[in-house]
């Protein structure tokens, strides 16, 4: 079986990525301290065991062809339990954080499911799924 290991966002400010998904999903950020330090290249949120977001600053990938028409994704999608849906909603209502469709349901990899789309600090759209 496979699953999804990681997903990397080029970002025009680091920071602002990292603290957007940190805590809209109320989660851990890993690197930190060594990316400001300069010892790592890029800092990394822990969005569950098996699955993280590394975020690339444009010293990684300014001078490649990774971003043509300032998209780098389509979108991706994280699952979430019911309960934490409940609480990410909370956040984005009470962080005046615009949904962009949804919420309504779509079909990904366990079949159907309830989403909502939100756009990151980069402009990268992310779809927000709960399976009943």
């Amino acid at each position: 079986m496979m699953y999804l290991d990681h997903l990397v966002i080029n970002s025009a400010d680091v920071e602002k990525t990292v603290n957007f998904y940190r805590d809209l999903f109320n989660c851990s950020v890993e690197r930190w301290n060594e990316f400001i330090q300069g010892s790592v290249k890029f800092p990394s949120i822990r969005i569950s065991e098996s699955f993280i977001i590394d975020v690339f600053p444009p010293e990684m990938w300014a001078s490649e062809k990774y971003v043509e028409n300032n998209h780098n994704i389509n979108h991706f999608c994280l699952a979430s339990t019911p309960e934490h849906w409940r609480d990410i909603n909370d956040y984005i209502a009470e962080n005046s954080i615009k949904i962009e469709k949804g919420p309504d349901e779509f079909w990904g990899a366990r079949g159907n499911g309830m989403s909502i789309f939100v756009k990151d600090p980069e402009g990268n759209t992310v779809e927000i799924r709960k399976y009943e």
